[in-house]
């Protein structure tokens, strides 16, 4: 059955092009990093102190797939996929002072780690084309869709001291839920190679237990890739 349904596709396929389907049609091909990520700043589940900052500890990444279809010499309309892999929140970390096994009172250091998500973004994407040369094209892009939301890992809270001190360690169970996506920016095109700056917002929602805020992660995405035109 399989081979039946696969022989259809490439069938239909081949009957498409034949037709001119895909006359005028584009598929990118990307890879980006994250600079400039900004968090939302999330307050303790019982208490009033900061479990993050807005900074990101480490870059993100993206894989990306997109396909466009030509409308004239200026426009570009299609739909694209992306895989993000956003980096995790910088972590508050405060001076708490314990009692030890040897009933000491010692300092340790405890912070929430672990806040951070990954997202499938599926989305429709348009180009304009404003400064079209012999080698290099300058456009304006912009990308609106749905973003599709999983966690990295379970939110912990850990006290953790280097000498006589066996810490403590607490984990919140953690679920997201997905939300909009949107991205605005600039790209070249120097002879199918690409190179795009783009200012890109993941939307959903993150819950701790029965803890649940709005999550937004925000950042410039430097994207670099080749297209393939038909």
């Amino acid at each position: 059955m399989k081979k039946i349904i696969l022989g259809l596709l490439a069938l239909s396929t081949v009957a498409m092009a034949k037709n001119g389907f895909f006359d005028n049609t584009n598929i990118y091909v990307t890879t980006g990093i994250d600079v400039s990520q900004e968090y939302p700043v999330y307050t303790e589940i019982n208490g009033t102190r900061p479990m993050n900052t807005s900074d990101a500890e480490d870059i993100g990444y993206e894989l990306t797939l997109e396909g466009t279809k030509e409308f004239g010499k200026y426009l570009e309309l299609g739909l694209g996929v992306s895989y993000q892999d956003h980096s995790l929140a910088n972590n508050h970390i405060y001076k708490v002072m314990v009692e030890d096994e040897r009933g000491i009172m010692i300092e340790t250091d405890e912070y929430y780690n672990n806040i951070g998500f990954r997202s499938v973004p599926i989305y429709a994407v348009g180009k304009i084309n404003i400064d079209i040369m012999d080698t290099f094209t300058t456009y304006l892009k912009v990308d609106l869709g749905y973003s599709i939301n999983s966690r990295k890992k379970d939110l912990t809270r850990t006290r953790e001291a280097r000498y006589r001190y066996a810490g403590e360690f607490e984990n919140y169970a953690t679920n997201m839920s997905n939300g909009l996506y949107y991205g605005v920016g600039i790209g070249i095109d120097y002879e199918n190679l690409v190179v795009e700056a783009m200012y890109k917002v993941n939307k959903g929602e993150i819950k701790f237990n029965n803890y649940a805020k709005d999550i937004e992660y925000s950042r410039v995405t430097l994207a670099f890739g080749y297209k393939l035109d038909f």
